[in-house]
């Protein structure tokens, strides 16, 4: 929705980007204190939100979500782009992002997914 609504889109405007970051900080909000908020005892390591990784997440949305022609998956952690990168090659490969011969796309993860090998 941020991508389809940012001002720099045609049809998007400032006040709707507002309201979409206002509800995900809600969300985020209530997600962080339901987490904050659990019994150590019932909380298993596996179960722990990662935060440091969402923000990680929504820095790298940032740098891409204005790029023009493009789509955007988010899989998990991952970012997936498709569409017409040729253009915005070098902006994502500064970035950050790596491009996926294979499957034509460019993506990008934090290092907690990097291979060990």
């Amino acid at each position: 929705m941020l991508k389809i609504y940012h001002p720099d889109n045609a049809g998007g405007s400032t006040e709707a980007t507002q309201e979409i970051n206002a509800e995900y900080d809600t969300l985020f909000a209530s997600l962080k204190d339901r987490h904050d908020n659990k019994k150590a005892s019932e909380a298993s390591a596996d179960m722990k939100y990662d935060f440091e990784e969402d923000e990680m997440l929504r820095e790298m949305l940032a740098k891409v979500i204005c790029f023009v022609g493009i789509q955007i998956e988010i899989i998990g952690a991952w970012i997936w782009i498709s569409g017409n990168t040729y253009q915005h090659r070098k902006e994502l490969s500064k970035s950050g992002f790596k491009f996926a011969r294979q499957k034509k796309y460019w993506y990008w993860h934090s290092d907690t997914f990097r291979k060990k090998t």
